[in-house]
């Protein structure tokens, strides 16, 4: 493979703008398919979060139950589902994705420190190199 980074434009429906993958999550259904969804790139976040609807689709299994704390405060329990995620055709095995009741993927350390990635500011791009 090339050192050349893949590049994916910063979304410009938030203000400032921020940082969106192209991303693929699979479930291990042998009979259900993957997801190709954007994912906001979240450095700061420990964990993926990723709508209940989309692990249904997927058939991923129930794996767990974690308690979490945001900013904002308060501690509220959530359950977790193991999914591969896939960053430019490499995969992230065996991540234990918290489900979550909004519409958008975001994306922790858990799968981040995978990849080598540069958030690229400026240039409004998020760049990932694929060794």
């Amino acid at each position: 493979m090339s050192d050349e980074p893949y590049l994916f434009d910063y979304s410009q429906e938030y203000s400032p703008a921020a940082p969106f993958i192209d991303i693929v999550i699979d479930g291990y259904h042998p009979d259900l398919g993957r997801v190709r969804v954007p994912a906001f790139v979240d450095s700061g976040g420990d964990g993926t979060l990723i709508p209940l609807n989309l692990l249904e689709e997927i058939g991923a299994e129930y794996q767990d139950e974690v308690f979490l704390s945001g900013t904002a405060g308060g501690r509220r329990r959530y359950s977790r589902y193991t999914v591969a995620i896939s960053i430019a055709g490499q995969p992230a095995h065996a991540i234990a994705a918290v489900a979550i009741s909004g519409h958008e993927v975001i994306l922790g350390r858990d799968v981040l420190n995978h990849f080598e990635i540069r958030l690229n500011g400026p240039a409004a791009v998020t760049e990932i190199v694929i060794p």
